[in-house]
C-alpha cells in the first residue's frame, strides 16, 4: 500500500485483520467495550485471598527502594496487596501460603501512582528499620500533589483508585523495545496477570505469549497505521485515523496508553475521536511514537496525548501539541472564511485533567511563546512609551506637534490572539509561571528581565519543529462529517 493510502479495511481498518483472527489469537468479542473497561483488576473481580500472616492492607511501613541513588534507600509506603510469595511465574498466586513467605505491593508515600512495585518482606519493616552500610533514610516524604486531580471529585477518585489500585502487567514488549508499565488497564482477563505483555508495533494487536507474536508478525501487512498520511518530513510521519472506520486498531491504542496514564477514559466509544499517531520511518515500516486524539465536533483541540515511554525525552511530546495546536490555527481560518454571521471561533486548547507529566509538557510549550511574546510587547511598549515623552518634550519647549497614546497594551486577550493559545490556557500558565500576580485586588503583569530570562532557560530547547507547510489536512467538521459511517445505523 502506498504510503499515505486510506486502508480499504472496514471497521477495525487494519490489512493484517486476517491474519490476527486466526483461532489461536483472536481477541473474545463477547464482551463490549464499555463492559471491558469497566471491569478492575482481578483482586476486585473476585475476593482476595486472606493472608493472615501478612501486614494488612493500607498500613504504613518501611520499604528500602533499592534502585534509589546513589544507594538503597528506604522511605515510607503503604500496602495495597499482599500475596503469597512462590515459585509461580504470575503476577498474583492465589494458592495458600507457605514456607515463601509474602510479597506485598506498595505505593510509595508521596509519589506518582506509576512507580508502586512489588518488594519482598525482607525489604519491608514496621518499624523504622536499622540500616546497614551505604543504606539512607527519608524520614520526611515528599508532599502529595493535589494539582493533579483537578476537575475530579473525590468520589470518583476514591472509586478509581480501588479498581485500579494494582498494576496486573508489568512489562510491554513492543518490537525491539520492552518498558515497564505504569498504571492499571483494563485488557480483556486472558491478558491480565502477565510479566509481559507482547505488542505489534504496527497492527497494535496484542497477545500473551512471545511465540503468538512471532507467528502473527510472519502474516501481519500492516506497516503503517490505518488512516490518511498527513504530514511527513525526513523520516517523520503523522496519520490521521478515524475511530469509526478503525476501531479495532483504536480500541487497542487505548489499551496500551492506558498502561501508561492514570485518569484516562475509556467509557466513551472510539467512534467519537479521531487519532492522529506519530509515527517513525524506517526500512521495516512505520514505527509508533505517540498519539493524541481529538474530540469529533469539540472546542477542544486535544483530548489525550502520550509519547511511549521508549521514545520520550526526544522533544516528541512537544511536536504533538504543536501538531495540535497548528491544525486548529487551520480549523480557525476555515470557520472564520465560512462564517455567515461573521464571528470568529476562538481558539482550542487541550481537555482537562492534566496528568502530572501532561501539564509539565504544555507548560513547557506554553512559556517560551507567551514569554517571548510578552517580552516583544514591552520592548514595542518601552520603545513607544519614549516616543511619547520625547513628543511631549517638544511639545513643551515649543516644538509643536500632536501627542497620541499609542503605547501597545498587554493583556490576556492580546496574547491569546498572538500566540493562538486560549485565553484560559495563557491566564493559568502566568499565573503558574508568577508572571501575573494579584496586587491591591488587581491582576498585574510582573515581568523583571531577569526573571523572565531565568524561566525561558527552564524550558530547555525543541528539537523538533512542526512544518506548517507540509500538512495536508482539511478539518473533519467541514469535509468528512456528512459521510460519517455509523455501524449502528
Amino acid at each position: 500500500m502506498n504510503k499515505g493510502q486510506r486502508a480499504s479495511q472496514p471497521a477495525g481498518g487494519s490489512s493484517c485483520a486476517s491474519a490476527a483472527s486466526a483461532p489461536l489469537f483472536q481477541m473474545p468479542r463477547d464482551f463490549s467495550w464499555a463492559e471491558r473497561v469497566s471491569w478492575g483488576p482481578p483482586h476486585a473481580i473476585r475476593e482476595a485471598e486472606e493472608f493472615p500472616k501478612a501486614i494488612p492492607e493500607g498500613m504504613q511501613v518501611w520499604a528500602r527502594d533499592v534502585y534509589a541513588k546513589p544507594g538503597p534507600l528506604w522511605k515510607r509506603a503503604k500496602i495495597i496487596f499482599a500475596r503469597n510469595r512462590s515459585e509461580s511465574k504470575g503476577i498474583l498466586n492465589s494458592s495458600s501460603p507457605t514456607e515463601y513467605g509474602y510479597d506485598y505491593y506498595i505505593h510509595w508515600i508521596g509519589r506518582d501512582r506509576r512507580l508502586d512495585c512489588w518488594v519482598g518482606e525482607e525489604s519491608i519493616r514496621q518499624h523504622e528499620p536499622e540500616m546497614l552500610p551505604g543504606e539512607m533514610v527519608e524520614r520526611v516524604p515528599p508532599a502529595e500533589h493535589d494539582s493533579d486531580h483537578e476537575g475530579l471529585d473525590e468520589a470518583y477518585l476514591t472509586e478509581h483508585n480501588e479498581n485500579t489500585k494494582l498494576k496486573t502487567i508489568n512489562k510491554m514488549c513492543m518490537g525491539r523495545h520492552v518498558v515497564d508499565c505504569w498504571y492499571f488497564s483494563p485488557f480483556p482477563v486472558e491478558y491480565q496477570n502477565k510479566e509481559v505483555l507482547y505488542v505489534c508495533e504496527f497492527c497494535l494487536a496484542f497477545f500473551g505469549e512471545k511465540e503468538e507474536l512471532l507467528r502473527h508478525g510472519k502474516g501481519c501487512s500492516l506497516r503503517h497505521p490505518p488512516g490518511d498520511e498527513i504530514y511527513r518530513e525526513g523520516n517523520i510521519s503523522m496519520f490521521e485515523v478515524d475511530g469509526t472506520y478503525s476501531r479495532i486498531y483504536c480500541e487497542n491504542l487505548c489499551y496500551i496508553a492506558k498502561l501508561f496514564l492514570d485518569h484516562k477514559t475509556l467509557k466513551h466509544q472510539v467512534g467519537l475521536f479521531i487519532f492522529y499517531v506519530l509515527t517513525e520511518y524506517d526500512e521495516l515500516g512505520y514505527h509508533i511514537v505517540g498519539y493524541f486524539s481529538k474530540e469529533k465536533y469539540s472546542k477542544n483541540n486535544l483530548s489525550c496525548i502520550l509519547t511511549l515511554p521508549q521514545h520520550q525525552r526526544k522533544g516528541y511530546g512537544k511536536f504533538l501539541i504543536s501538531f495540535s495546536y497548528e491544525l486548529s490555527k487551520k480549523e480557525k481560518l476555515l470557520a472564520d472564511q465560512t462564517a455567515e454571521n461573521g464571528l470568529k471561533r476562538s481558539i482550542g486548547g487541550p481537555e482537562r485533567p492534566f496528568s502530572d507529566l501532561g501539564r509539565a509538557s504544555y507548560m513547557a510549550w506554553w512559556t517560551p511563546r507567551l514569554l517571548t511574546e510578552l517580552q516583544r510587547r514591552v520592548k514595542l511598549a518601552r520603545v513607544a512609551r519614549e516616543a511619547r515623552e520625547a513628543k511631549l518634550q517638544r511639545q513643551h519647549t515649543g516644538g509643536g506637534g500632536s501627542v497620541r497614546d499609542d503605547v501597545p497594551t498587554i493583556s490576556i486577550k492580546a496574547l491569546s490572539e498572538a500566540v493562538s493559545i486560549s485565553q484560559e490556557d495563557v491566564f493559568d500558565c502566568l499565573c503558574r509561571l508568577g508572571v501575573l500576580r494579584e496586587y491591591d485586588g488587581e491582576m498585574v503583569f510582573f515581568i523583571p528581565e531577569d526573571y523572565v530570562n531565568g524561566l525561558l532557560k527552564q524550558c530547555g530547547k525543541e528539537f523538533l519543529s512542526v512544518n506548517p507547510d507540509k500538512i495536508h489536512w482539511a478539518p473533519y467538521e467541514h469535509f468528512m462529517a456528512p459521510f460519517e459511517f455509523n455501524p449502528n445505523a
